[in-house]
């Protein structure tokens, strides 16, 4: 049996054992990395450098920027503005954080939208006796709709824009992804504060964990401090200096506020979620080995077999799609891009349809990691916080990701025809 076969298997047993929802998801995630070195998919050095990884970095400089959202009190004012907006109402609540995560989300980085909001969310919840399993998934849902709506809001666009440009010479403009991401997340907000409303998990919650900001800690001075710094972070994110990374951006913002007392180490520490940590580092050992051995190009290649050369351009954009929907889900979203943005144009041109639909239609599938929490780190990031099963993801995420499909069907072929 090839390496490519085994770990395509290995990623099918950790997606049952995941829905089973019978072991810690961390311990899974760990679990799976380490049988990747030990059947080498890839390097031992390589199984746990996730956690020490760029991805894992910038998760946790942005959760220590908004646990000093809280810390400092800012989080409890922008939480009482917010309130004098949506009233108290649970569906106010809902549209205007999931409006407000996916707005931000198309210029700025979803896991430090998502972060960056958590601690005002949670104070929201406190205030409203709401448990946070009802507001945290329109938070990262939002985010995760959101990035489709600006070209830079996801670098996946950035990358099926590249190989576009590199094989015919044209590009996407800053909102032509937005065509297709506007409406999108139009009807997903619309959603949520309707039938997914109904279907959101209510789990009890102990309003003791979430902690009371130490009133005797709190002044102006830090307040405004902080948000002006919360404020440069962004504008930077979002400007985007070449050679700066994100990843750099938001460390370089976390270790200015614990420098200026915004936040103490301690309190620092104490805001990283490490069992998100522990998930994002193995999951991303698990992608790495999937992609390393083949195990992507196999599935890209079965498609090219199964469509021939004379298929439905119906047919062949909703295979396709189908496809990288369903790779999205376990498989890093910049990885699937990379693979699957290339062999889009290969069949593009083969069957001789507009090249320009097809890596639209790879943009939007591999932005549509939405029914596990294991593809889009905003869903991962607020997937042990709110108490959450693996399965919350699959019923409240399917009909966005009907959505999706519909917008790729009915809306493509409109804009853009085959």
């Amino acid at each position: 049996m090839s390496m490519a076969v085994m770990s395509l298997i290995l990623m099918a047993i950790l997606g049952i054992i995941l829905l089973s929802n019978k072991l810690p998801v961390a311990t899974v995630s760990m679990a799976g990395a380490l049988v990747c070195g030990m059947l080498g998919f890839i390097k031992y050095p390589e199984v746990f450098s996730g956690l020490a990884g760029t991805a894992a970095v910038l998760l946790m400089s942005m959760m220590i920027i908004g646990g000093s959202l809280f810390h400092t009190g800012l989080a409890e004012k922008m939480s009482n503005a917010f309130l004098k907006v949506t009233g108290t109402t649970e569906r106010g609540m809902i549209i205007a954080v999931m409006s407000l995560a996916a707005l931000l989300s198309a210029i700025c980085n979803n896991v430090g939208v998502v972060t960056t909001l958590y601690p005002i969310v949670m104070d929201m919840c406190k205030r409203t006796r709401t448990s946070p399993s009802r507001l945290l998934m329109p938070l990262g849902y939002g985010a995760a709709v959101g990035g489709i709506i600006t070209l830079v809001g996801t670098s996946t666009s950035v990358i099926t824009s590249t190989a576009l440009e590199t094989t015919h010479g044209i590009a996407f403009g800053f909102l032509d992804v937005g065509y297709i991401g506007i409406p999108m997340s139009i009807l997903s907000v619309i959603y949520m504060a309707t039938l997914g409303r109904k279907i959101l998990p209510n789990y009890e919650y102990n309003f003791d964990e979430i902690a009371e900001v130490d009133r005797e800690q709190i002044s102006s001075k830090k307040m405004v401090l902080s948000a002006v710094i919360l404020v440069c972070i962004l504008a930077v994110m979002i400007v985007k200096p070449k050679g700066i990374p994100l990843y750099a951006i938001a460390a370089s913002g976390a270790i200015i506020l614990i420098l200026t007392g915004c936040i103490t180490e301690k309190q620092a520490i104490q805001s990283i979620s490490w069992p998100t940590i522990a998930i994002c580092g193995g999951m991303m050992a698990v992608s790495t080995s999937i992609m390393k051995t083949g195990g992507g190009k196999m599935i890209a290649d079965s498609i090219v077999q199964i469509l021939g050369d004379n298929a439905n351009p119906y047919i062949v954009v909703f295979v396709f799609f189908t496809v990288v929907v369903i790779m999205t889900q376990f498989l890093s979203n910049i990885s699937t891009a990379a693979l699957m943005a290339p062999l889009a144009m290969f069949i593009a041109d083969g069957l001789q349809m507009n090249p320009f639909a097809f890596a639209m239609m790879v943009a939007v599938g591999v932005n549509a990691a939405l029914i596990t929490p294991v593809g889009t780190q905003s869903l991962t990031v607020i997937w042990e916080p709110g108490h959450y099963k693996f399965t919350d993801f699959v019923k409240v995420g399917m009909p966005i990701l009907l959505i999706n499909y519909f917008c790729v069907m009915v809306l493509l072929p409109l804009l853009w025809p085959f």
